[in-house]
């Protein structure tokens, strides 16, 4: 009997600092906010997010499969948005900005 998996929109929820700036801390609430904190909490920005897996994602043709690959997009108070691609787990959370390389690990707090 399989166990079903944890979507990327559940398993992102909740509090990632990054792995080599503790001072850097995204959190995703249930009902779809992202707040870049630093080491006190305190909010620095606040976005909207949604987790896709369609192409393109902010003019970037992207891989699509939604078994592996997952985009999150963030949208300031500005309407700029922002897009990742991203590898979500139970501990750990990858993001690569699109058009850059190289990815950014944030652990589970």
């Amino acid at each position: 009997m399989s166990v079903p998996q944890e979507s990327p929109e559940d398993l992102i929820v909740g509090t990632w600092v990054h792995e080599n700036e503790p001072s850097n801390k995204w959190q995703f609430t249930s009902d779809g906010f992202c707040y870049w904190m630093d080491e006190n909490n305190n909010v620095e920005d606040t976005f909207t997010y949604s987790i896709s897996y369609t192409s393109p994602q902010c003019g970037y043709q992207v891989q699509t499969n939604e078994n592996q690959f997952y985009y999150l997009k963030l949208i300031d108070q500005n309407n700029d948005e922002y897009c990742y691609d991203i590898g979500v787990g139970e501990a750990t959370l990858s993001i690569n900005y699109l058009g850059v390389s190289g990815y950014d690990l944030f652990n589970r707090e």
